[in-house]
C-alpha cells in the first residue's frame, strides 16, 4: 500500500532515510541521544549495504555516517516488534568492523562505532 507524501511519517522509510540524510537534522540526533558533541559529519548514506562474501548474510544500513574523530554511527529505524534487536545489533556492529578493516590491518585500526536502533515500540517492557 502506498502512501501520499502528506501520510508519511518519520518512522516510513523511505521520510526517516530523507531526514537522517541531511546532517543538520541527523548531527543534533546523534549528539542529543548519546549526550556527545559531534564537530561534524561526512557522507551521511541510506541504505548502505555491507555484502562480505557470496555466502554471508549481507545488511543494509539504514544510515550509516562518519565523523571526523575515526567514529562511525549506524541508525536503524525499528518499527516491528520480533526482529532479536540485540542479536542483530551484534551482527550489525561486527559487519561494521569487517567492512572497516583490510587484510593485513592492526586491530587498532577499527574506529569507534555505535549501532543505534530507534523503536517505535516499547522494546524493555517499561511502559514508555
Amino acid at each position: 500500500m502506498e502512501k501520499t507524501f502528506d501520510e508519511l511519517q518519520i518512522k516510513d522509510d523511505f521520510m526517516f532515510s530523507v531526514i537522517m540524510r541531511d546532517p543538520k537534522f541527523c548531527k543534533p540526533f546523534l549528539e542529543r541521544i548519546l549526550g556527545i558533541k559531534i564537530s561534524y559529519i561526512e557522507y551521511p548514506k541510506s541504505q548502505e549495504t555491507i555484502d562480505i562474501s557470496a555466502d554471508a548474510k549481507s545488511v543494509r544500513l539504514d544510515i550509516y555516517v562518519e565523523d571526523g574523530k575515526d567514529t562511525v554511527y549506524n541508525i536503524e529505524m525499528q518499527t516491528t516488534e520480533n526482529r532479536n534487536i540485540p542479536m542483530r545489533t551484534r551482527y550489525y556492529q561486527g559487519m561494521i568492523d569487517l567492512n572497516i578493516l583490510e587484510k593485513g590491518d592492526n586491530y587498532k585500526d577499527l574506529k569507534r562505532s555505535f549501532v543505534i536502533f530507534v523503536c517505535t515500540f516499547d522494546l524493555f517492557g517499561e511502559g514508555c
